[in-house]
């Protein structure tokens, strides 16, 4: 008993970890950058790493796929750096809400050419319906997955079919994460005020806090408010099945709500790994991960997001997965305004929120929840024990949690100010590690600068042998590999190769391409 314990702690502790990250381009006097995306960090439309989102100065970081939010964190860093030293005298927005805008207002679209034709159209949809200021908001998106072994393990025994109880196990994530989405806004809400550019319908409610900042005094996250990325009306997908949410979404489709899935801007998407958030594919493949999409940028932390912060996300659905589900039957409406009230009214120490139709005070909700994961971890000895002591300390203490830090100190320097701050001490972090690749550090110096640079130009490096500095790096159906890199990295990347068959022996491969020969790879 106690070796089949081990193995599913083991299990749960495995799994495929990813983090997507947005973020501004901003002038030095804090607007929106108005230049198109630095050549530098290559082709947007190719780079599998850096791209942009709704605007042409919005960048979005993404990493690969990482077994531990650990590698996929230090895989994020390295992709500030690369893109911070690459924006000329721009600098990164550090916050989810958008910076002033340049004079008239206009904000440059993400331009795709020719073979963005469709992505154009839908951006010019967002656009009318929503405002381009709501389309600026950024976020973190993290990406979630169960090892097989996991699912295999949880299977054993059941009457179902295989795909149809993996489909399951995601949907009770999914439908356990929307009922406690409150308690993620409250613990990682970085939006309590706007700028006094923001849309006039949202800045009107609020007060000025400062000369720039606008507040409700109370709200912890307007992106997550009737304020910021929502759909115009509430929409409740149906859970219950696969096939009863891809038929809800499609209804919605054709009433007209959206146009397509990826306006459905819930909280949790499904996807699948071959169609992401297709709806044909999704139903014909299942679902092979999740993605969490209410989490504000952390303007106090370099990559948006704290390292403990994802351990603790990764504990609290590891939680949900298997925690039992209630059978309240108006949950979806519950949770929802839940969200609301502490999207708006986070730090009113006051603040009630309902549960399964009862009503309670945030703290107590919080706390019933933090020690029920606590309990979790400790029975299955998962080892998240040093990061509950912080959530506990915000949920204690309203005055600990991000937002009302985050409060203050743009009260008292104000939201422009404070934020170019910000973005100028992470630039010059990114400077100091601009030969570190986060992660490998152990490695040869030579070896992490040759690794960057090849994320740089959007190729994927693979560690084959970490202590012969061995690497392979992959573009397209093209592979190289790399023994031993020189302190000549830009010789090593750039110069020097030349044809050569693969003799099935690694350690004796010969690079086959040119990494510089500007050819673009294959798109996926």
């Amino acid at each position: 008993m106690q070796k089949q314990f081990n193995q599913l702690t083991k299990q749960l502790l495995h799994g495929r970890f990813a983090i997507e990250r947005e973020m501004l381009r901003v002038t030095p006097d804090g607007t929106l950058a108005a230049t198109k995306h630095p050549t530098a960090l290559g082709d947007k439309a190719t780079h599998p790493y850096i791209t942009t989102d709704f605007s042409e100065s919005q960048i979005e970081l993404i990493t690969p796929t990482f077994p531990t939010v650990e590698a996929a964190h230090d895989f994020l860093q390295t992709l500030y750096d690369i893109t911070a030293l690459n924006i000329g005298d721009e600098r990164l927005w550090p916050q989810s809400m958008p910076c002033a805008l340049p004079d008239g207002g206009v904000i440059p679209l993400a331009d795709f050419g020719s073979s963005g034709l469709e992505a154009g159209r839908y951006r010019e949809h967002l656009l009318q319906k929503y405002g381009a200021k709501k389309q600026l908001i950024s976020g973190i998106h993290f990406n979630f997955s169960f090892a097989d072994e996991l699912i295999a393990s949880l299977y054993e025994g059941s009457p179902e079919r295989y795909d149809r109880f993996k489909d399951d196990l995601y949907l009770k994530l999914v439908r356990n994460y929307l009922r406690t989405r409150w308690l993620v806004v409250y613990l990682l809400g970085g939006t309590p005020a706007v700028h006094t550019s923001y849309e006039e319908r949202c800045v009107s409610q609020m007060q000025a806090l400062s000369e720039d900042v606008y507040s409700n005094t109370t709200a912890l996250s307007y992106r997550n408010s009737d304020c910021g990325y929502t759909n115009v009306e509430p929409l409740y997908p149906d859970y219950s099945t696969l096939s009863d949410y891809t038929a809800s979404v499609r209804r919605f489709i054709a009433q007209g709500d959206i146009a397509n899935p990826n306006e459905l801007y819930s909280p949790i998407r499904l996807k699948t790994s071959r169609g992401g958030n297709d709806l044909e594919r999704l139903e014909t493949n299942g679902i092979d991960y999740i993605e969490i999409r209410n989490i504000d940028l952390n303007p106090f932390e370099k990559t948006g997001i704290a390292l403990s912060d994802l351990k603790f996300l990764h504990v609290f659905l590891l939680y949900l997965t298997l925690k039992d589900e209630t059978r309240f039957v108006d949950w979806q409406a519950e949770a929802f305004h839940n969200q609301q009230r502490v999207a708006k009214q986070g730090l009113s120490p006051t603040l009630m929120l309902y549960r399964d139709g009862e009503t309670l005070a945030l703290q107590t909700y919080a706390r019933d929840l933090l020690d029920e994961i606590e309990a979790f971890n400790d029975r299955y000895a998962l080892g998240f024990d040093d990061v509950f002591a912080s959530v506990r300390n915000r949920i204690d203490h309203v005055e600990a949690t991000y937002a009302s830090r985050l409060t203050s100190a743009m009260m008292t320097d104000g939201y422009t100010k404070w934020s170019l701050r910000q973005a100028e001490l992470f630039y010059q972090d990114a400077y100091a590690n601009r030969f570190r690749m986060h992660g490998y550090t152990d490695m040869e110096l030579s070896t992490q600068i040759l690794m960057k640079a090849a994320l740089k130009r959007g190729y994927a490096v693979d560690v084959i042998d970490r202590d012969d500095q061995f690497l392979r790096i992959r573009h397209g159906n093209q592979t190289e590999y790399v023994k031993q890199a020189t302190k000549n990295v830009e010789r090593q990347l750039c110069v020097g190769t030349h044809d050569g068959k693969q003799d099935g022996d690694e350690t004796r491969a010969r690079r086959t391409w040119h990494p510089c020969s500007g050819r673009n790879r294959t798109p996926q």
